[in-house]
């Protein structure tokens, strides 16, 4: 077999693994830690508290907010996420996008990091146009935390709409991520090179 066609034939086999995987919108991800973020104590039932690691959490393929504090992910875990183009109502999707787009135009530091955790937590179990952190279901015992949430959640249609996708899962955390590899984007890549090495080898 000479150079072209055996190009030809590993761009053929990477198109055909990556439409299966298309087909699957499966993302494998490993969960490494919640960075930048506070460990801050809260509820989530107006009752029982919880010590929280909030913020950002980091996979190695790409940073997400949790969008279901209900479940849990470990340290070192991976998962195999479904990705959705919305989350629960289109009033919820647009509030996470704007506090998602709302984080990355601050300064991102630790505490908007968390706050901007407890502001989407605060959406999804208070409901839209919740902005008490210090009453209901969903509340953060720290003031600055819940203040600074409070400030976001009032002004959230001022706030920058991300572009997010949020990805599933039936038994772990599901996550809002405004990046997430894509398996085509990879084989574009693969027939970049294999189209480099034919015209290599013609010249």
């Amino acid at each position: 077999m000479n150079i072209k066609q055996h190009c030809f034939a590993v761009a053929a086999l990477a198109l055909t693994a990556t439409v299966g995987h298309i087909q699957a919108q499966s993302v494998p991800a490993t969960f490494q830690g919640v960075s930048p973020g506070l460990s801050l104590s809260g509820t989530f039932d107006g009752s029982t508290t919880r010590n929280v690691n909030s913020g950002v959490m980091k996979f190695d393929q790409f940073d997400a907010f949790c969008v279901d504090p209900y479940q849990f992910i470990s340290y070192g875990q991976t998962v195999d996420y479904d990705k959705e183009l919305t989350f629960s109502t289109p009033a919820v999707s647009d509030a996470i996008a704007r506090l998602v787009g709302g984080y990355y135009a601050s300064g991102q530091t630790a505490q908007e990091a968390a706050s901007t955790q407890w502001a989407i937590w605060e959406i999804l179990i208070d409901g839209v146009g919740s902005t008490d952190l210090t009453t209901g279901n969903n509340q953060v015992f720290n003031s600055t935390t819940a203040d600074l949430a409070k400030t976001y959640l009032v002004n959230i249609d001022s706030l920058p709409k991300a572009d997010v996708v949020y990805l599933t899962n039936g038994e772990f955390q599901d996550m809002v991520t405004t990046v997430v590899p894509e398996p085509s984007s990879l084989a574009l890549l693969g027939l970049g090179v294999v189209g480099f090495l034919i015209r290599r080898k013609r010249g």
